[in-house]
């Protein structure tokens, strides 16, 4: 009971703390103070990671001049809150001032950020089931095609449609990140300073993780471009905020 007790207070501890440091960012940033906003932001995203953390975050570092790592925030922002056009609407102006095309999720990102992996998998077995007996139970039985089997048919397949596409997009999401830099940033050959330069990525650019070595990460850019950069340049949008 004790124990209880003290994990009770400790939580509530915690949340007030939380707070305390998003009241007082959002205090700061009303007073032009966008260092200490982004400190205290900072701070209420370590204690409790929320989309309005996040945000606000965002559009303290972008005050500061930072406007990369402000793309990666609103980017953590509007995966935490999908549904959020406002978040969505900001990341795409703030993406075309950075000259990167402003592209808004596809449907199927969307979707995968509705339900976990496991989530999809149980939806993607179900549908299939339901399709498969909505096909075969009918022939097999010798019945009469109903409207009520052609409806659970029509279903099933736009059940493995999604389920199929938001699953691969959420697979795909732990190597997806943001080139990260004051200006454009020097894709290499290799894993090394001196390999040559095989292409350039624009800050706040987005990239998948093709590959990693020592401080160095492979990426594949939106742009078609690929090479390996510095790790301090490249972010994934799924990296805990302890590590970044």
């Amino acid at each position: 009971m004790k124990i209880r007790i003290l994990l009770f207070f400790f939580l509530s501890g915690a949340a007030a703390l939380a707070e305390d440091a998003f009241q007082q960012g959002i205090d700061a940033y009303h007073d032009s103070e966008y260092a200490e906003a982004s400190r205290a932001f900072t701070e209420a995203v370590a204690d409790k990671e929320t989309a309005a953390a996040q945000h606000n975050l965002a559009l303290a570092l972008y005050r500061e001049g930072k406007v990369s790592e402000s793309v990666w925030h609103l980017e953590r922002a509007t995966l935490l809150a999908p549904e959020n056009v406002e978040y969505q609407f900001k990341l795409g102006a703030l993406r075309q001032q950075l000259g990167l095309p402003n592209a808004r999720p596809e449907w199927h990102e969307l979707a995968s950020r509705i339900l976990s992996q496991q989530g999809w998998i149980i939806l993607l077995s179900t549908c299939f089931w339901l399709t498969l007996a909505a096909i075969w139970l009918p022939t097999a039985g010798g019945c009469r095609i109903s409207l009520q089997i052609k409806a659970a048919r029509t279903l099933g397949l736009i059940g493995l449609i999604v389920a199929a596409g938001a699953l691969y997009q959420s697979r795909q999401l732990p190597t997806q990140g943001i080139v990260l830099g004051p200006s454009q940033v020097t894709l290499h050959a290799a894993p090394a300073s001196a390999a040559p330069q095989v292409g350039l990525a624009r800050p706040g650019e987005r990239g998948q993780k093709v590959d990693q070595h020592g401080d160095y990460v492979e990426i594949k850019t939106e742009g078609g471009a690929q090479g390996w950069v510095r790790k301090q340049n490249y972010r994934r949008v799924l990296a805990s905020i302890s590590r970044d």
